[in-house]
């Protein structure tokens, strides 16, 4: 059912007329690779597979953000499994650990969808900018929180939005 709505809701978006009458012309993107497709699906459904979709749209949004930053790795992949600097471990805590296995085969199709779509840019950006999220509220001198979606809290890094 859930699927369904988001295809349903995706096509809709693209029959949108330019004014009164007139169609827009237009060529759909080429379908991003299914490796990267894979990692970000990965990163939504062990993330946010039972948020709201918001929540999983803006998870796979600070992936992109990140991808797009200049500070981080260029492609989705890179992003998830990246390590993380400060301390051994990953950016995304479940992408070391060797036991993660997708449980609910439905909520990973629909993060399958979701991590397509949100690659080829058919959505907005519901994170605002966000570079990094987390299941709590924590205090980092550097982060400013942009929003709250269902558990999840999103920051932006302070010297990314100094440059914006």
């Amino acid at each position: 059912m859930g699927r369904i709505f988001l295809i349903v809701s995706f096509l809709l978006t693209l029959a949108v007329p330019a004014d009164a009458g007139e169609w827009i012309s237009w060529t759909a993107p080429p379908k991003p690779d299914a490796r990267q497709v894979e990692c970000m699906a990965k990163a939504i459904y062990f993330e946010a597979g039972n948020e709201p979709l918001a929540g999983r749209v803006a998870v796979a949004k600070v992936v992109v953000n990140r991808m797009n930053s200049g500070y981080y790795p260029h492609d989705a992949c890179g992003v998830v499994y990246q390590r993380n600097y400060k301390q051994a471990g990953c950016q995304f805590t479940w992408a070391c650990l060797k036991g993660s296995t997708v449980i609910s085969k439905p909520l990973y199709e629909e993060a399958v969808v979701i991590a397509e779509s949100v690659l080829m840019g058919f959505h907005p950006d519901y994170s605002l900018g966000a570079t990094s999220f987390n299941n709590r509220p924590f205090r980092d001198k550097q982060l400013i929180q942009t929003v709250k979606i269902g558990r999840q809290y999103f920051y932006s890094n302070r010297i990314l939005v100094a440059q914006r």
